[in-house]
């Protein structure tokens, strides 16, 4: 299940990218959710898409369950795609259906700001907002409470977020306040599903200073990993073909969740059939060894943390990847359990 990032699509470069990525594995169907309003699916209400309206996740996501109730499903998602990714992750908590997630470049706090965000903001991000605006223009004159003319004539993001987000909704009296909301630092410590998140130390959108560091407030589902360079949602790789270290990344860490799960379930498959063979007394140890089992499922995914200057920081000696000694990899123990992820470090 793929969410893009900031007025993107289904037609997305990245997201083109990583739908040929699964399907090449033949073991994944491919659903791309397209935001309200993107890719030329016309807004029927008033109400844009947002950086803290996770509901549209949740509501597409049932649809899929709803369609396939016997799947496991993973989330993806992009930038803003991956803000709302693990907004939605978050505050599910427990109950979160997904079966695991992989999240690139997201915003984790909205009020962190990297220095080059406001040239990004003027040349790029408001006028993809005022574009977007433009397409579903007579939707947005439904809605009387917003400044319609001043959003379109935004010169940056904050500007377009304050006359078409923030005077819309009742319950934010400033532009902070809907950045707040809007960040899933909030809810990411109760982030219980094996949840990757990739961030780069020279995104120039999303400041990797907001990124959660202190274990107190990450959920036992969340690793996050930080590389030196990758920009935003980038990671290009310089060869020929212009592939990306991030679809790697993703597909990697998807398997890895994927077969952690065939594994459980068939754990669970030996218990029943050693436990229905069992006699009274033998089926209760077989009981409790289950239950033991099932709590497995959330012990082996602790959070994980730490930068490319300290490898160290995600090696498990007992779980190393069979890799060429000729390829530079980093190894990574995933929050799967028995999950490994192995990375590559390219300039851009």
């Amino acid at each position: 299940f793929l969410h893009h990032g900031l007025c993107g699509s289904s037609r997305s470069h990245y997201v083109l990218s990583a739908v040929n990525y699964f399907l090449k594995t033949q073991k994944y169907r491919v659903v791309v959710m397209v935001a309200r309003g993107c890719g030329e699916v016309p807004l029927t209400t008033s109400e844009g898409f947002n950086a803290a309206r996770a509901d549209d996740i949740r509501q597409a996501l049932n649809l899929v369950f709803e369609r396939h109730p016997t799947s496991h499903v993973f989330g993806v998602g992009w930038s803003l795609g991956a803000g709302l990714m693990a907004n939605y992750i978050g505050e599910e908590g427990n109950n979160c259906r997904l079966s695991g997630a992989c999240v690139i470049s997201p915003c984790w706090d909205f009020m962190a700001r990297s220095p080059w965000f406001p040239i990004w903001s003027k040349m790029f991000l408001g006028k993809s907002l005022v574009d977007y605006t433009k397409v579903n223009k007579e939707a947005f004159m439904a809605c009387d409470k917003i400044d319609l003319d001043k959003g379109l004539a935004a010169a940056h993001v904050a500007e377009y977020d304050h006359h078409i987000i923030v005077q819309r909704h009742d319950k934010y009296e400033t532009i902070d306040d809907y950045y707040r909301d809007a960040s899933p630092l909030k809810v990411a410590r109760n982030i219980t599903i094996p949840t990757l998140s990739i961030n780069s130390d020279d995104d120039p959108v999303c400041s990797v200073d907001g990124c959660p560091t202190d274990k107190a407030i990450m959920g036992p589902g969340l690793t996050v990993l930080r590389t030196k360079r990758g920009g935003h949602t980038s990671w290009a790789k310089h060869d020929s073909a212009h592939t990306s270290w991030m679809d790697e990344a993703i597909l990697t860490w998807i398997n890895a969740c994927n077969d952690n799960l065939i594994r459980l379930h068939n754990s669970s498959r030996n218990n029943f059939e050693n436990s229905s063979v069992s006699t009274s007394a033998s089926s209760g140890s077989a009981s409790e060894a289950g239950e033991e089992n099932e709590n497995k499922k959330f012990e082996v995914i602790p959070n994980r943390r730490g930068s490319v200057d300290d490898p160290t920081s995600y090696r498990d000696d007992s779980l190393q990847p069979d890799v060429e000694k000729s390829t530079p990899l980093f190894p990574l123990v995933s929050a799967a359990a028995a999950a490994y992820l192995s990375y590559r470090i390219f300039r851009r």
